[in-house]
């Protein structure tokens, strides 16, 4: 009944060396104050429902999780990684290269893999838990057992993964998992967004914008539709640098006035182009919050046209503010998914001014 899958996974290092980096913790029993970083493959099942492979590797993945010592990818992440291995047959060894590989770009410490198969009323689990880096295996549990048995097996197949690692359970919240799709190989991420900026602007910008909506013909409009783009690395346990650009509409106004025959009309516009310096914290769901430092280039120009013969100038200038942001990523494919959130932005520029940015967009990984 057992296969190939029994063949320790080192004869493949070799063959996959050039796409292994070095790992955190080598998947070592003693694991101290170190988090490793588990993949758990879904299951290879040759015969029956494809779903089975599904349910035994959540199970073993939510055993992980529960323990609070591991960071473990979310395994609609992985399923989605190893669709292949769902839609129909695939030769053992090609399930063994695709898992060590998938393990080995997100930068996992131990991963976990398997295969069930069946023979008339009998049921055979063949699991293995092996060190990314080196490609041993840590683990390997084999058990045949009659149909009515299996249920409860499974169930419990986690639990003998877990007791590897020799360390106490911390008597804590679990761990959260790693964010979705965040070990990949550059783990950068770059996204576009684009929402309408609302201001709150300081008295001083007020009292003018007011005493224009008091004349007559006249018209301001505080914010208006911005958008931007941002760039982030991973660092570690959810944390990310990085930099953003963009583009906000703070007031305008327009007026014109009539003397001596003569119609005068201005035009007036103000925007800020903030440059961000930004660290934010990325949950298991997507979920983030992040703070950041920001130069704000106000760019305002003015348009006067009198009697249809018009001039344009512009100013410039420059000062520091902050930025907060918060916001969900959803996965929507393996390397793109949607972007939701807010930016707070705080600009001290004429005794102080706040606008808000609610934003959507997409997010790309490389």
């Amino acid at each position: 009944m057992k296969d190939m899958l029994i063949v320790n996974i080192a004869a493949f290092a070799l063959a996959l060396s050039g796409l292994m980096p070095l790992a955190a913790a080598n998947c070592e029993p003693e694991i101290g104050n170190e988090r490793p970083r588990i993949y758990v493959a879904t299951f290879l099942v040759p015969e029956g429902k494809n779903s089975l492979g599904d349910k035994v590797s959540d199970n073993i993945a939510d055993k992980f999780k529960n323990d609070g010592r591991f960071e473990v990818f979310p395994r609609e992440v992985v399923s989605r990684q190893m669709s292949k291995v769902s839609e129909g047959k695939m030769a053992t060894g090609a399930y063994l290269e695709l898992a060590m590989k998938l393990a080995t770009e997100n930068s996992a410490d131990c991963v976990v893999f398997g295969k069930v198969t069946r023979s008339g009323n009998e049921v055979t689990f063949l699991v293995r838990m092996a060190s990314v880096s080196t490609g041993e295996n840590r683990r390997k549990v084999d058990e045949t057992m009659a149909r009515s048995a299996a249920s409860d097996y499974f169930d419990n197949l986690g639990d003998s993964l877990v007791s590897y690692f020799s360390a106490p359970s911390a008597q804590i919240l679990p761990i959260a998992e790693v964010p979705a799709e965040r070990g990949g190989k550059s783990q950068m991420t770059i996204s576009l967004w684009g929402g309408y900026n609302w201001i709150y602007a300081d008295s001083k910008t007020r009292d003018a914008l007011d005493l224009v909506d008091k004349t007559t013909g006249g018209k301001s409009t505080l914010g208006g539709v911005g958008g931007g783009a941002d760039i982030w690395q991973r660092l570690k346990n959810g944390m990310e640098i990085g930099g953003g650009i963009a583009y906000l509409p703070l007031y305008s106004y327009k007026y014109s006035s009539t003397s001596g025959g003569s119609t005068t009309t201005f035009d007036y516009d103000v925007n800020f182009l903030p440059a961000a310096f930004q660290l934010r914290f990325v949950g298991a769901s997507g979920l983030y919050a992040g703070v950041g430092v920001a130069y704000f280039i106000s760019m305002a120009s003015v348009k006067v046209a009198i009697d249809g013969i018009s001039s344009q100038a512009s100013a410039s200038s420059s000062t520091l503010g902050l930025v907060g942001l918060t916001g969900w990523q959803i996965q929507t494919a393996e390397k793109f998914g949607i972007n939701l959130g807010t930016k707070l932005w705080f600009i001290p520029e004429d005794g102080g001014g706040w606008s808000l940015t609610p934003f959507a967009g997409f997010f790309v990984r490389f």
